[in-house]
């Protein structure tokens, strides 16, 4: 939910903890670390989130059933989304998010000419790349940053 957040073009984001007196945050152990490892990951990678890019020219497909193509919401099951970076011209990033809690087979077609190198947070043995299309079966909640990209975006 923190990376669709950033994603739809948040500015910021804040975690907050509720406590009872039967339960707070820092004795759910699991979750208090993932709380602070997000947290951490997020400023890690705050430079990523600068001009978020409203429109370009987003080519996807979704390989399987009808049924998989959307999530419980009527949305399309992956979320793209796509970044020019912090304080640079033509250097981005674009995130794909799996809004499910099911495998969704989906590839989409970089908006750049010309890509040699497209690092990922994803494993490459995940992926099939064929000229500059990229599909992946993305697991449940499965976020991949792809980036830094250099480029132009074709219809920029």
């Amino acid at each position: 939910m923190t990376y669709l957040a950033l994603m739809q073009g948040a500015q910021g984001i804040i975690f907050y903890s509720y406590a009872a007196s039967s339960w707070n945050l820092e004795a759910n152990a699991p979750l208090y670390q993932a709380v602070l490892q997000m947290a951490a990951e997020i400023r890690a990678n705050e430079q990523m989130f600068g001009e978020r890019i409203a429109w370009w020219p987003a080519d996807t497909e979704s390989h399987g059933p009808p049924d998989t193509m959307v999530n419980e919401m009527g949305e399309a099951r992956i979320s793209l989304a796509l970044f020019r970076a912090r304080n640079t011209d033509n250097r981005y990033y674009l995130l794909a998010a799996n809004t499910t809690d099911k495998p969704t087979d989906f590839s989409f077609k970089l908006p750049f000419e010309n890509v040699e190198q497209l690092p990922t947070t994803c494993s490459d043995d995940d992926f099939q790349a064929d000229l500059n299309r990229i599909r992946k079966t993305y697991g449940p909640f499965e976020v991949c940053i792809f980036g830094p990209i250099q480029g132009v975006i074709a219809d920029e």
